[in-house]
């Protein structure tokens, strides 16, 4: 009997020596107060959501990209050097456009802000070249209309001014659209950022907000397509950022709608107020005169 004892006695003391926290869940290497979600898959450390990216179906922690041992999110624009430039170009547009979830998830979240912008300023160039002809196809219509009109070899009065009215439009189009595309989504970035704040979303900081917002510039590409093209490219570069913060971020898809939406009621409301405002200095330009 005191054999049994001392055989149950010298179990419980091995199981009281077992190593403390082995059932407790693992821990982030780099924040050891959040639990890891899961281990890298290149160096096995675990690792929790924000430290890690996921590229080409595996998990690779921040250490091992910060360090180099491993390269991931790079876009395909950012490869251009060995794809070509216009292959690069071309694969981009496609993926923001078509398969963002997937491009948005791979990408990495921060750096190569350069390549971004400029992705952006060549994404306005096909809709601001497909604007501008269309503009300089508007005045020769007027030009033609007129001299058949009037069987005159020379333009009217009112035809020039409709025609240089056209040729302007069609030069601002394309001195404008394209800085606009990129200079907008990074205005929209902040503003964005500011939205994904106010939900407690955005923690990977504002820099991978405006990065989102670049690349997703790129579905205004099809702003070429004309009459409908230009509509349809800002509806969908809408629905494409919000794609991009839940990604990049690792928020809830409804913060990223959530900052779209924000955005869009921020600048309607600006532009009430604009009208209010301007209204209300006519109405007291109005009062002053009448009082005169």
């Amino acid at each position: 009997m005191s054999g049994d004892e001392d055989a149950q006695g010298g179990e419980d003391n091995e199981a009281e020596g077992d190593p403390p926290g082995v059932s407790e869940p693992a821990r982030c290497a780099t924040h050891p107060n959040v639990p890891a979600e899961a281990a890298c898959a290149h160096c096995g450390t675990f690792s929790c959501a924000d430290c890690l990216h996921t590229t080409g179906g595996r998990r690779i922690c921040q250490v091992c990209i910060s360090s180099g041992r491993v390269t991931v999110g790079r876009t395909p624009w950012e490869d251009r050097a060995e794809l070509g430039w216009w292959p690069a170009y071309w694969q981009t547009v496609k993926k923001v456009t078509f398969t963002p979830a997937s491009f948005f998830s791979s990408m990495a979240p921060t750096g190569n802000m350069g390549d971004a912008v400029g992705f952006a300023l060549l994404a306005g160039i096909p809709g601001a070249i497909v604007t501008a002809a269309l503009q300089f196809l508007v005045a020769a219509g007027y030009a033609w209309n007129d001299m058949a009109t009037t069987g005159a070899q020379e333009l009217s009065p009112d035809a020039v001014g409709q025609v240089g009215l056209s040729i302007g439009q069609g030069f601002l189009s394309l001195l404008g659209f394209v800085p606009g595309v990129a200079v907008g989504a990074m205005l929209w970035g902040c503003f964005h950022h500011l939205g994904l704040w106010l939900v407690g979303g955005g923690n990977r900081g504002i820099e991978a907000t405006i990065k989102g917002a670049l690349y997703a510039a790129g579905v205004r590409f099809w702003a070429c397509i004309p009459c409908c093209g230009d509509l349809f490219s800002w509806i969908w570069t809408l629905a494409v950022q919000a794609i991009a913060y839940c990604h990049l971020h690792r928020d809830p898809s409804w913060k990223g709608a959530f900052t779209v939406l924000f955005s869009i009621f921020l600048r309607c409301s600006c532009g009430v107020a604009m009208i209010a405002m301007f209204l209300g200095l006519m109405l007291a330009v109005v009062f002053l005169v009448a009082q005169s």
